[in-house]
């Protein structure tokens, strides 16, 4: 293990300690631990992460400093959300299982899933692997020749034996394979990135506000329409290292034939799942 990780792992640890053991420092902040929800944001990475976060934070009873989020290498669920504390939404990339929704349902969690179109996944996944030195994967895209032959890689996998660690990135219907069953989880209200991101992202603001509805409605308020309206102008924001362009349908531009040939092949079943498609007919 590297120093870096190492590193890393050290500052999760203080980062989730001090999340487990908050303190509320004045009256707004003892009325929201005491009244405010307990909030599950899971997302398929690179499908929105940080605008549902940020979302959520602008809700009534939460408190944004307390958002923190959950990385599996660190400490086992049980431990960690336990302690969650009311007025604090606690982001995560994880798989379902039976046992986990039941854990979620048990401790009074308000779970959310964000998901993304996945020819768009594939693209931001391959812009952040190509861009980010600290990624694993970064040396072996940089190595592909062409942008082509980097999208075929994030939709299809990746070998071990063609990785320095020696670990298979998996395809991206693999990886999504474990999101898929929260969207028949009664206890998990499912977002589309493309119905949340508005105008400035390429969506639609009727769209993004009855979507502001649902989420308001899941966690237990009934927001009038100027604050949904307020939210909605506050949602967008570039201000994360991960974000790259936050735009609908960019991957139209940046597939060729053989990479929508090869997605089909892979992923078809999976866009179709998520309602992104009615079929494999798309083009």
């Amino acid at each position: 293990m590297s120093l870096r990780h190492h590193a890393y792992i050290s500052q999760k640890l203080i980062q989730h300690l001090i999340m487990r053991n908050i303190i509320p420092l004045n009256k707004h902040e003892r009325c929201v631990i005491k009244n405010g929800p307990r909030i599950f944001a899971n997302s398929i990475p690179k499908s929105g992460t940080h605008l549902l976060r940020h979302i959520l934070s602008m809700m009534p009873s939460i408190n944004d400093k307390w958002t923190y989020h959950y990385d599996q290498n660190v400490c086992d669920y049980n431990k960690q959300l336990s302690a969650g504390k009311n007025g604090q939404i606690i982001s995560a990339h994880m798989y379902w299982s039976q046992e986990f929704s039941t854990f979620l349902e048990q401790t009074n969690y308000k779970v959310f899933l964000m998901v993304r179109d996945l020819r768009d996944v594939c693209v931001s996944s391959a812009h952040y692997c190509a861009k980010d030195k600290r990624h694993r994967l970064n040396k072996y895209f940089n190595d592909l020749e062409t942008w082509s032959e980097r999208l075929s890689a994030t939709i299809e996998g990746i070998d071990a034996d063609r990785l320095d660690d020696d670990v298979r990135s998996k395809s991206i219907a693999d990886h999504v394979n474990g999101y898929i069953p929260w969207v028949r989880d009664d206890n998990c209200l499912v977002i589309k990135f493309e119905e949340l991101v508005g105008t400035k992202g390429g969506g639609n603001i009727d769209t993004q506000i009855q979507t502001l509805h649902k989420i308001s409605n899941h966690i237990g308020f009934d927001l009038s329409e100027s604050k949904l309206a307020e939210i909605a102008d506050k949602s967008f924001t570039n201000k994360t290292k991960t974000f790259r362009s936050g735009q609908i349908g960019g991957w139209r531009q940046e597939f060729d034939e053989k990479n929508i040939s090869l997605f089909k092949k892979i992923a078809g079943y999976q866009l179709i799942e998520l309602g992104y498609e009615h079929n494999n007919d798309w083009l």
